[in-house]
């Protein structure tokens, strides 16, 4: 059983990194806010409570008013070396929108910052050498970006004319539909 977040009501758990080390998912908060969380091990098979992953990048201004988020969510995470980490999944905008994202530590977690992959996208899953796989919702298209050392993504490229693609391993091959 995972630890939850003080104010938080459900969660879940949608990936686990290569080294069993970190868990990405989400927690719904006593307001009924969906943000995404990660679980890191503290000792094996014990985990620190869930990091909240950063969305005020996806902040809009309506009516002078700045809106956040209601919902984000992280479905995948890979550790790369001992500092960087990757997690991606989706996060709706404060204008309803949703974006593709991927946050990136290079501290071992300690922060995140979050880059927005592109509208009408979803973040499923990314690998060590990362490459993070998900779908165009506005084709229905399966698609791989590229993440450089830098933290620099690519755009997406397709990879066939239907369907999602969900799972990438560490040798590139990708799982979907």
């Amino acid at each position: 059983v995972l630890p939850s977040l003080a104010d938080s009501g459900d969660y879940a758990a949608y990936a686990i990194s290569a080294d069993g080390s970190l868990i990405a998912g989400v927690a719904v908060n006593n307001t009924g806010d969906s943000r995404a969380v990660l679980w890191s091990a503290i000792s094996a098979g014990n985990f620190a409570a869930p990091v909240v992953l950063p969305v005020t990048t996806f902040a809009n201004s309506i009516d002078g008013v700045v809106v956040f988020s209601p919902f984000s969510l992280a479905s995948g995470v890979a550790r790369i070396g001992t500092d960087e980490i990757l997690v991606v999944g989706e996060v709706e905008a404060g204008n309803g929108t949703i974006h593709a994202v991927f946050w990136r530590s290079t501290n071992g977690g300690t922060s995140f910052t979050p880059v927005d992959l592109g509208t009408n996208h979803v973040a499923y899953a990314v690998n060590t050498a990362r490459q993070i796989v998900g779908e165009s919702d506005s084709v229905l298209a399966p698609v791989r970006w590229s993440v450089s050392d830098q933290g620099v993504a690519s755009a997406p490229v397709s990879l066939a004319v239907s369907g999602s693609a969900v799972a990438i391993n560490d040798n590139g091959r990708i799982a979907g539909w």
